[in-house]
């Protein structure tokens, strides 16, 4: 699937404990397409959002700035550069494009 071992294990280890071509008597177990269908759906989303924060990374990098929500950019210099931009990989209430809902 990809390079991290994490969910390669955890992927191989699902198909031992359920295997595909054994007897169904032995492998219908309850909710077993439920839970075959939610741990791939959530390894499937978490490939695409490791991509995503690989892209969004590269992009930054690249150019060496990121864009403020007012759309000035703001670079991403030696000195606070990497903690800029942690702070908007990580999405918290540091981050530039944090947005709490309002009430």
């Amino acid at each position: 699937m990809n390079k991290d071992i994490g969910i390669n294990l955890h992927h191989w280890h699902w198909h031992l404990v359920y295997p595909f071509t054994i007897d169904p008597t032995i492998s219908k177990k309850d909710r077993r397409g439920e839970l075959f269908y939610y741990m791939h759906h959530q390894i499937v989303t978490r490939y695409i959002l490791i991509n995503f924060i690989i892209t969004k990374t590269r992009k930054s990098f690249n150019y060496y700035f990121i864009f403020r929500p007012n759309g000035e950019r703001m670079p991403l210099d030696d000195e606070t550069g990497i903690d800029v931009f942690g702070n908007q990989v990580e999405a918290s209430s540091l981050s530039l494009h944090f947005f709490l809902p309002r009430s």
